[in-house]
């Protein structure tokens, strides 16, 4: 009889967890932000910046928080249990001070806060703070400032990464950016005992970290020009051109040394590893086009205005990307500085979805692709008109508004994705064939 019920009783319990689940509600006299849109892994929550009217504030789930002069979006920690907003006021003199909060709590207040990153065994928060901003140029920036990891603080150090998280080892036991320690460009690495060290590689504009912690891949600009040159700023920028660099964090001999990609293109930039750490992935240039490289191939083609998120499949050299063509640029960079444009600001162009030889059809706009656990399928979230669709071959979800997430089930079977229809949001399942 037991055994009876049990068989009768499992089928049921299959057709509810492949059922969509409402996950929150957008209250009403709010409007969300748009792109602020996150949900923690397995839609287990979600959190976003929402207005009302002229005011910003932060929303957790169906719980609505306090107004701010400005909102960053939220940061979920990577089991959902944690998130965290990086928040603005303003005095009566219009100075500016920035507050991180965590799960609704004040963690930190200083004249600025950069972005943070959680720890991935621990929920541990890590982030610059600065104390003061500074004057360079016709610019304010940080001035001296310290990674933060819990407890554990840096030294001191000059313009910290203001637009990128730390990255946090797989065993959550060193963290990474970038910052300038004196004349020099570096990669900080800071331990959770607090101990630091530096790696001065040249000047950076992208960090990543090899699976194993054990190698970083930067973009370093080639023929810097000097500060006091007398060139003017578009003739410095035109002799300047990206690399990436391949360097050991810790060598595990005295011969180990940076290893350089990309020279053979007019410029490479952005690059990332897969998740095995046998290959890398970055877009280089030629003329006004950019192309994705593999490793060290000499050969890639560069046929479009702009790539982004890049995302290698499991256990393969194979990599799947955002394309754009026919876009137009409110300031289009130098062609040395190509590879660095993302299409986060861009309006229009054709948008597809790239795998290895493979291109999508042409959309008004494509984010989020996502490879199966076996790398044989490709899901992505893909815009017509007005309306978000999760495709994954001819298979197709039903329409939304907004679609903020796209997780696959361990089977390869199922796409789960996070989004809003309306004021909905839901975490909803797309059978895969």
């Amino acid at each position: 009889m037991l055994v009876t019920l049990a068989l009768t009783v499992a089928p049921c319990l299959t057709t509810l967890q492949d059922q969509p689940r409402i996950v929150a509600h957008l209250p009403e006299g709010l409007k969300i932000q748009r792109s602020s849109l996150r949900f923690a892994p397995g839609g287990k929550q979600l959190a976003y910046v929402a207005y009302r009217g002229e005011d910003e504030l932060w929303v957790v789930g169906d719980t609505v928080g306090d107004v701010y002069e400005s909102v960053e979006p939220p940061v979920f920690d990577a089991t959902g249990a944690h998130v965290a907003f990086r928040v603005a006021t303003l005095d009566k003199k219009g100075k500016e001070s920035w507050t991180l909060l965590v799960d609704g709590k004040k963690v930190a207040t200083q004249p600025w806060i950069g972005p943070v990153a959680f720890s991935p065994v621990d929920g541990t928060p890590a982030f610059w703070a600065a104390e003061r901003w500074e004057k360079l140029g016709d610019h304010e920036v940080p001035g001296l400032s310290m990674l933060t990891v819990g407890k554990k603080k840096s030294t001191r150090l000059e313009l910290p990464d203001q637009w990128h998280p730390p990255i946090f080892s797989r065993d959550g036991r060193f963290v990474f950016s970038r910052a300038i320690k004196g004349d020099d460009d570096v990669v900080v690495v800071l331990d959770l005992k607090g101990k630091e060290s530096v790696l001065a590689l040249g000047d950076l504009s992208s960090l990543e970290l090899s699976p194993d912690g054990t190698e970083v891949l930067c973009t370093v600009v080639e023929n810097a020009v000097p500060l006091d040159t007398d060139m003017s700023d578009d003739e410095a920028i035109g002799q300047e051109t990206q690399v990436i660099v391949r360097a050991p964090v810790a060598p595990k001999s005295k011969d180990a040394k940076p290893v350089f990609f990309g020279s053979s293109y007019e410029s490479a930039a952005r690059p990332v590893f897969s998740p095995d750490g046998k290959h890398l992935a970055f877009v280089v240039s030629q003329g006004d086009k950019v192309g994705v490289a593999i490793d060290s191939d000499t050969k890639a083609a560069c046929e479009y205005d702009v790539i982004d998120e890049l995302v290698f499949a499991p256990s393969s050299d194979q990599v799947a990307y955002v394309a754009v063509r026919g876009c137009k640029f409110d300031s289009t960079p130098p062609n040395g500085f190509r590879p660095l444009q993302t299409a986060e600001e861009l309006k229009d162009g054709s948008w597809s979805v790239v795998q290895g030889s493979t291109k999508s059809e042409e959309f008004d706009r494509v984010t989020l692709p996502r490879w199966s656990p076996d790398g044989t399928k490709l899901a992505y979230a893909a815009l017509l008109g007005t309306t978000w669709r999760v495709r994954v071959g001819e298979t197709k979800s039903e329409g939304f508004e907004e679609i903020a997430a796209i997780e696959w089930a361990p089977d390869g079977k199922t796409v789960w994705f996070g989004a809003r229809k309306d004021r909905e949001f839901s975490w909803t399942p797309l059978a895969v064939p």
